[in-house]
């Protein structure tokens, strides 16, 4: 079994700091995995977890490359994304969390409830490695997406009820 150099550690010691207690109990498998993806030369820039197909996951910016780690219960993937294959990275912040997609030339990564305190670096980490500054984009999201994206965070515990009906309500009479 491969171990983490020190340096690697700290980065994610430093990286898991803003991920609070729900990021790195869920995020714990994910993780784990990054002693058998991680070359040895390689540093840790930038952390983000969410939600992609419904399945809780993780994105890495190393100095290297992008890493989308899924390590479900019955299968696991661990993709790489060379940064010059990176076509644009977009992203969106809600109320609480956001959402980030990376747009590679081997596909879309789609991320839902990312925490928007992890969102702005990740994303600047990912522009200095793609060379030049991308234009911002914004998802723009129907008032069902985001009421079911309210629910979604009332149901896990992140608003409480009265903070549920304020957010919705704001929603609904923005129109």
């Amino acid at each position: 079994m491969k171990n983490l150099t020190k340096k690697q550690q700290n980065d994610l010691v430093s990286q898991t700091s803003n991920f609070g207690l729900i990021g790195r109990v869920i995020g714990r498998m994910e993780i784990s995995q990054l002693k058998y993806l991680l070359r040895s030369k390689e540093d840790i820039e930038s952390l983000i977890y969410g939600i992609h197909e419904g399945s809780f996951v993780m994105m890495v910016a190393t100095n290297e490359r992008l890493l989308f780690i899924d390590r479900g219960w019955l299968n696991s993937r661990a993709d790489d994304y060379q940064y010059d294959h990176i076509e644009s990275i977009e992203y969106d912040i809600s109320l609480i969390s956001g959402m980030v997609r990376v747009l590679a030339s081997q596909g879309t990564i789609f991320l839902k409830f990312v925490p928007n305190k992890l969102i702005h670096g990740f994303v600047k980490t990912i522009e200095s490695h793609m060379g030049s500054r991308v234009p911002e984009s914004k998802i723009e999201l129907s008032e069902i997406e985001q009421i079911e994206h309210l629910s979604k965070l009332h149901r896990f515990g992140d608003l409480t009820d009265e903070e549920f009906k304020v957010e919705k309500s704001k929603i609904i009479n923005s129109k």
